[in-house]
């Protein structure tokens, strides 16, 4: 499980695709859904946990820490649904919640494994990122 790790450390990453994000209440609810999803075969490096305002920094939901580029496409998703999860999880993270990614390898099998094991911890904001698509759980 990795904190507040640079999502955009190979370049503007615009979504997290094939990722199921989610809010949960705190770093120990993600430590209980990393030790759930190790015992259903999803390693632990599979896993990103966002929190604070370093977390916020790291995911530059405005995109202004990523150049001309990753502004102009951040500005483009305020017309789109995807703007709302961003919102939603800018809120999060401001009160204290932190905010989960969960790599997967994009299988309808995988994401219900991953979804199971938020709902378990009582995950909110639940979205799988597809290709140029969401998913709301």
């Amino acid at each position: 499980m990795k904190i507040n790790p640079d999502p955009h450390k190979d370049g503007f990453e615009l979504q997290p695709t094939n990722n199921v994000t989610a809010e949960l209440a705190d770093l120990s609810s993600a430590q209980e859904v990393a030790v759930t999803l190790e015992g259903r075969e999803i390693k632990k490096d599979a896993i990103s946990v966002f929190l604070g305002q370093e977390g916020l920094e790291k995911i530059d939901l405005s995109g202004e820490h990523h150049g001309m580029y990753g502004f102009i496409l951040r500005n483009i998703q305020h017309l789109s649904h995807e703007w709302k999860i961003h919102e939603s999880a800018q809120a999060a993270l401001e009160r204290g919640r932190v905010l989960v990614s969960i790599q997967t390898d994009g299988s309808d099998e995988q994401i219900a494994v991953v979804v199971a094991a938020l709902k378990e911890r009582d995950a909110s904001g639940i979205v799988y990122w597809g290709a140029l698509t969401t998913k709301d759980f």
